[in-house]
């Protein structure tokens, strides 16, 4: 295949308003989410400190956005007012892996002082941490995304808002506490005393529906895509836009609801093509990074074909591809025994079995950890199904039930959900070297035993 670089800009000719960490610069489909958390940040700007607040709703519904967008606007303020000293430290507790107070006071050190520390108790941890907050003063903001990670470990979050009653800080600072959480039950699991003090403010931020996750998408196309447009109606003339330069006339504008007060214009976009990603995410789970991520994947594709036409057609395979990946990436990052499990259902799927019941899928398993020499770690039953049924929820295996049950409780049947070839490269990734060897004698050894059993519900 010729391939050729070129300084030439591509149909997505601004690419980074579609990647995760792009923080835009207005959100009005959050204006009353936004308004809460400048309520909670507003007495900061006064020199007082800023309340203590949780931020949570589900996955992609703008919550760290939104945060983000209000405290650059506090900053901004800051820096205009010589008075107000500001310093905020942001913290995801899922991507730096800190589950504990420990990990976590550490890690804030090193934020504040550039030192890390190693060899000494939490409490000399805290102690120092709170010296080192005395030595930089005034207002600080300790953001924590994904704060749910620290599970009941709750002593940091006791401590926090106790820190000016106890003496642990000067008068002159004023630290408080932003947590974000994707878990809604979070909270529940903390300590009275920690749920009493430490969240002065809470905001949920619900699903988005259809018609806001299209208005934020018809905004970001009109950032990251070339010929396409987000314009005034008032300086809309459609006389003007629907005849290119080359003296065609086009047939539509592209519908859907775009923002208040304009009209979206695309050379790119067919007219079914963004309310149709917009459906899928809202059907899926209201999450608008769901649908910038169809988006992104759609302009992917039409550049890998050589095309500046994105329709229904493109849309759904991106839908497609994205779905793929995101089982790709779940399959190769989990547990072993998951990746176990999914490769019973892979072999099954090899041999075109159909569904296997539980029962049949244990048996194999049991097969292949004594082809890899580990009868000594092989899980029970009960386990074993537990895993199967992980593998059903992240919708990598499809569950049935099986027409009568059985004694016992209900009985259930499961297969492959994903496609084959991908999941295959997934497990072998997932796993050491030398797996997909013993994967294939597992294959080969289920072949002989239909030969001489075709009744997958007998074996065992």
């Amino acid at each position: 295949m010729n391939r050729e670089y070129s300084t030439e800009p591509s149909i997505m000719e601004n690419e980074e308003y579609l990647r995760d960490d792009y923080t835009p610069d207005s959100l009005p489909e959050r204006e009353d989410e936004i308004d809460r958390i400048y309520q909670a940040l507003s007495k900061a700007a006064k020199g007082i400190g800023a309340k203590n607040l949780l931020v949570f709703g589900k996955a992609g519904q703008g919550k760290t956005a939104g945060v983000k967008y209000e405290l650059d606007r506090l900053k901004e303020f800051a820096e205009k007012e010589s008075s107000l000293d500001l310093t905020i430290v942001y913290l995801s507790l899922e991507t730096a892996e800190i589950s504990t107070t420990f990990q976590m006071a550490s890690r804030l050190y090193f934020e504040l002082t550039g030192d890390r520390l190693r060899g000494i108790s939490t409490d000399e941890v805290m102690y120092r941490l709170f010296e080192a907050m005395n030595e930089v003063g005034g207002t600080i903001i300790f953001v924590f995304d994904e704060i749910d990670q620290l599970g009941t470990d709750d002593k940091m979050l006791y401590s926090f808002p106790r820190a000016k009653s106890q003496g642990n800080v000067n008068d002159d600072v004023y630290p408080s506490i932003i947590g974000i959480s994707n878990d809604l039950k979070w909270r529940d699991s903390l300590s009275p005393k920690v749920k009493s003090s430490l969240y002065e403010d809470r905001v949920l931020f619900r699903p988005y529906d259809a018609l806001q996750i299209q208005q934020i998408l018809f905004r970001t196309a009109a950032k990251a895509f070339a010929k396409t447009e987000l314009v005034l109606e008032s300086e809309f003339v459609e006389e003007e836009y629907l005849q290119d330069t080359d003296g065609i006339i086009r047939e539509d504008i592209p519908a859907g609801d775009p923002p208040h007060d304009h009209v979206f214009y695309s050379k790119i976009f067919t007219s079914d093509a963004i309310p149709l990603i917009a459906s899928m995410a809202a059907k899926d789970t209201g999450d608008a990074r769901q649908g910038l991520k169809y988006l992104r994947k759609a302009g992917e594709i039409a550049e890998r074909r050589n095309t500046e036409s994105i329709d229904e057609e493109i849309v759904r395979t991106a839908q497609s591809e994205v779905e793929q990946e995101e089982v790709f990436d779940y399959i190769v990052a989990t547990s072993s025994q998951d990746l176990f499990a999914l490769a019973v259902l892979i072999a099954v799927s090899e041999l075109d079995l159909g569904k296997v019941e539980t029962k049949s899928a244990y048996f194999a398993y049991r097969k292949l950890r004594k082809i890899m020499g580990e009868e000594h770690d092989t899980l029970s039953k009960r386990r074993f199904s537990d895993h199967l049924d992980e593998l059903h929820q992240q919708q990598v295996a499809e569950r049935s039930r099986t027409v009568g049950g059985r004694p016992g409780g209900p009985a259930y049947q499961y297969k492959l959900n994903a496609d084959k070839e991908m999941a295959k490269k997934a497990l072998f990734d997932g796993l050491p070297d030398g797996f997909e060897d013993e994967f294939q004698r597992l294959v080969q050894w289920m072949g002989d035993k239909r030969q001489r059993e075709p009744d997958l519900s007998k074996w065992d």
